[in-house]
């Protein structure tokens, strides 16, 4: 029996560092060597990078402090504060769902290219509505200070 692999000499372009609309487009559980994690995949969604795609590496916990958590919360929109202690959530629902990821560029383990890191996942900005802008108060002598 044999193992075939195909050789792949594609680079890796990392994007700039950077703040970028994106939707979630895969999950996808891995191991590793310090226990389950998930991989998401996000696709930058907008700009001169769409269509680029980063992917992050979280634990596969929940708990307040997990990295995980924030990203569910930040992608959601939701809390989980208020959500009942051993509730299951599917993290294949994440997909399709859009938030901002602040990426960071690492160097690879090898010395070789460098690589981007999702350092955070970012919720959506809320639609500032225009409003007019406040007119300033004079005090009773006519000075600002």
């Amino acid at each position: 029996m044999s193992l075939v692999v195909s050789v792949s000499n594609a680079t890796y372009e990392a994007l700039p560092a950077d703040v970028y609309p994106v939707v979630v487009s895969k999950v996808e559980s891995k191991e590793t060597q310090y226990g389950d994690g998930v991989v998401i995949t996000f696709t930058v969604s907008d700009g001169e990078y769409a269509g680029k795609t980063v992917t992050g590496l979280a634990s596969m916990s929940l708990n307040v402090k997990a990295k995980l958590r924030g990203w569910v919360e930040a992608i959601t929109g939701k809390s989980l504060a208020n959500v009942a202690e051993g509730t299951n959530i599917d993290l294949e629902k994440l997909v399709g769902k859009a938030c901002r990821v602040n990426i960071t560029i690492v160097p690879g383990k090898d010395g070789t290219g460098e690589f981007n890191r999702v350092k955070d996942v970012l919720p959506l900005r809320p639609v500032k509505t225009e409003k007019p802008a406040p007119k300033p108060v004079e005090s009773s002598d006519g000075d600002l200070f």
